[in-house]
């Protein structure tokens, strides 16, 4: 059966390998970088920049000490689930060790490859996606005329899982787990928030 899926898998993932977007490939060469471990420090900050936008409107917050530390608070939690998503994939990469994708002769702009050593299973920065993804949509819900901005974002896991395909580093079935792991990540990530808040 698990043969079966991994021969479905890389024929499946082997028509996103072979894709050429030519002009269009500027946003998935973002996609594909902006959860990288290098850049977890920028998303993580990105945390406290919305804790203090959605938190200044709160009455119960008086002034800006509290506010500080609420969301210096949140994005602490945020970071400790960040690291221990990154613990997670490196042990499941090791210990269900998966070949990466071959990247062949297909031409992209930029190879996102260079950096990848581990396994390909599951796909870390699709799982950081959907941990960033699934927080900020529990955590700060938009209400009003702001509410379409959670579905702008809902759409980044889908592009970061499809980037990393493209870019040869994953196969879709890495990247579905992963959203899978980083979105079951995000729920208990909020549940610790909210014990201590």
């Amino acid at each position: 059966m698990l043969r079966k899926l991994d021969r479905l898998d890389k024929k499946y993932s082997g028509y996103v390998h072979n894709w050429d977007t030519h002009y269009f490939e500027l946003p998935f060469m973002f996609a594909g970088m902006i959860f990288a471990p290098f850049i977890v420090p920028f998303v993580v900050a990105s945390i406290y920049i919305i804790s203090v936008i959605y938190f200044r409107s709160d009455d119960s917050i008086v002034d800006g000490h509290k506010l500080f530390n609420k969301a210096f608070a949140y994005t602490m939690i945020y970071l400790l689930w960040v690291i221990l998503g990154l613990i997670l994939t490196v042990c499941l990469k090791k210990f269900l060790y998966r070949e990466r994708p071959n990247p062949g002769k297909t031409a992209r702009l930029m190879e996102l490859r260079w950096n990848e050593h581990n396994g390909a299973f599951p796909s870390g920065d699709t799982l950081q996606s959907a941990m960033y993804v699934g927080y900020v949509l529990i955590t700060f819900p938009a209400s009003g005329s702001n509410s379409y901005l959670q579905y702008i974002l809902l759409a980044a896991v889908p592009l970061v899982a499809f980037s990393r395909i493209y870019y040869h580093c994953h196969w879709i079935g890495d990247t579905v787990v992963g959203a899978i792991v980083g979105f079951m990540l995000s729920c208990l990530a909020f549940l610790t928030t909210k014990a201590f808040y």
